[in-house]
């Protein structure tokens, strides 16, 4: 009998736990929002074995804001995930109690895995106990666009660029050889084409004489003489 019952004792320790990790409140959620929830996480296993983590894993589109510590227990939160681990050393108890806030970005039946780790090393997962209504429309999780933003552009700076490139240009022309195949001497500078005017008259031709030019009215590229 004795036997019997050491077998009994072990079957019944392997079974599924008659309890649940459960949210003493709230039911309902609304998207958008910071929800406070309270969270019962049951310790079912004798009293020498002590419950050492409670990890609960944020769904897709929550995110954790703060969890609260308690005596005894210290909490984190990152990567998806709120930790509550026990204090070395601290004596064990029954069920516990969590709190934590998580943001609501997602609607519909939500559900949050909780993982209960004792010191024996063994691990219960509570799958599909710690559930949430959140009502609203879900929030948006477009991805930013990875596109460098546009770059500004000083305008001083792009005068300045645009002052010395007409600068250029304009040095350039004056550097650059006569179409007509003149000489490019610099001690002389090439006559604007008269080719298209009319023979000038004597009283021109004198004037321009007297003035220290010479110019040769019969010539389509004459030169001025400096």
């Amino acid at each position: 009998m004795a036997l019997l019952a050491s077998m009994l004792g072990l079957v019944l320790g392997a079974a599924p736990a008659s309890a649940h990790a459960t949210f003493v409140s709230p039911s309902t959620a609304a998207v958008g929002s910071d929800v406070d929830f309270t969270l019962d996480v049951p310790h079912e296993r004798d009293e020498g074995t002590i419950n050492v983590l409670v990890r609960i894993k944020v769904p897709d589109g929550w995110r954790a804001v703060s969890c609260d510590p308690f005596p005894t227990w210290t909490c984190s939160t990152g990567g998806g995930e709120i930790d509550f681990t026990k204090d070395p050393g601290a004596a064990p108890a029954q069920d516990e109690t969590f709190r934590f806030v998580a943001h609501a970005g997602s609607s519909g039946r939500i559900t949050f895995p909780v993982v209960q780790i004792y010191s024996t090393g063994e691990n219960v997962l509570w799958q599909d106990t710690a559930i949430v209504t959140a009502v609203g429309e879900s929030e948006s999780t477009t991805v930013p666009s990875s596109d460098p933003p546009p770059q500004t552009i000083d305008p001083a700076a792009a005068g300045g660029d645009d002052a010395t490139t007409s600068s250029t240009s304009a040095a350039g022309s004056d550097s650059a050889a006569p179409s007509d195949g003149g000489s490019t001497d610099p001690g002389l500078v090439a006559a604007p084409d008269r080719s298209s005017r009319t023979a000038p008259g004597a009283s021109e031709v004198a004037g321009e004489v007297t003035g220290g030019v010479q110019e040769d009215a019969g010539s389509s590229s004459t030169l001025l003489i400096i």
